[in-house]
């Protein structure tokens, strides 16, 4: 009876964890998203996971996007007032790209549950594609900017 103890515990602590869902990753700035066809963001692209250096990357390549764009406008963005979900693809050409969905903080977890989409905004949301393999970006578009 007594080595029945030990396994029963082992047993009970690998299956009564609960597991993060396989198509997301939370961190409290940043979601990574799983991409499903649905979203037609990318064409002809597979999805991919993100490593630690590659979320580095991606956040040096957005603040410098922000940046570029801040210098011509009078209202300026800063990146901390804002929640990103994050989608990472292979490109056909093998290439690692995301995309990028900026939302103004969100006072409630919705954003951590799948794409938010919307139509105009303003400025409160906004989205751009990384090609992490080329470390550019492109396609930034800001909602409502004219």
């Amino acid at each position: 009876m007594k080595n029945v103890f030990p396994l029963f515990f082992l047993i009970c602590s690998l299956s009564c964890t609960t597991p993060k869902p396989v198509n997301y990753d939370y961190q409290e700035s940043y979601m990574i998203i799983g991409y499903q066809e649905k979203y037609n963001i990318f064409k002809n692209s597979k999805p991919t996971e993100l490593n630690e250096q590659e979320i580095s990357n991606l956040n040096r390549i957005l603040e410098d996007a922000l940046s570029q764009y801040n210098l011509s406008k009078t209202s300026k963005f800063d990146l901390n007032d804002y929640k990103r979900q994050y989608v990472p693809v292979i490109n056909d050409l093998g290439e690692k790209e995301v995309w990028i969905n900026c939302l103004c903080n969100q006072n409630n977890e919705n954003w951590k549950n799948g794409i938010i989409l919307v139509e105009d905004g303003g400025s409160c949301y906004f989205n751009l594609k990384i090609n992490l393999s080329k470390s550019k970006y492109y396609d930034l578009i800001i909602n409502g900017d004219a």
